[in-house]
């Protein structure tokens, strides 16, 4: 099984996540054990409209790894999402356990966009 070039990452895979309520609230939980210092440095970073609103733009690492979306676990581990870094990798996860947990993590439908979370 290859390697994720993640830790030489800059970010290219985060853009529009689905974000479930279920998850949604997670993160939102997540964020209020985050140091309000930390919290104002990642809502003043600048960012396009369709960068992540969850990437350290500073650092380019996501600033809720711990408590990502499915999606973005999945990300370079599923064959239909290759990472963009390096697409010839694909760690393929078995197919009903992709099925399952995508199922399960939208199951209540896609409360916002990651691109549309306000830090405010």
């Amino acid at each position: 099984m290859n390697e994720l070039p993640c830790s030489s990452c800059a970010g290219l895979c985060c853009g529009p996540v689905p974000i479930s309520s279920s998850r949604m609230e997670i993160i939102l939980d997540f964020l209020k054990k985050l140091p309000k210092e930390e919290r104002g440095r990642l809502a003043a970073q600048e960012r396009s409209r369709m960068d992540c609103r969850f990437l350290d733009m500073d650092n380019y690492r996501c600033s809720i790894y711990a408590v990502r979306p499915w999606i973005c676990e999945a990300m370079g581990r599923v064959e239909n999402l290759p990472c963009p870094k390096s697409e010839t990798i694909v760690q393929i996860i078995p197919k009903i356990v992709e099925d399952m947990n995508f199922e399960r993590e939208y199951e209540g439908g896609i409360e916002c966009f990651s691109t549309d979370f306000d830090w405010d």
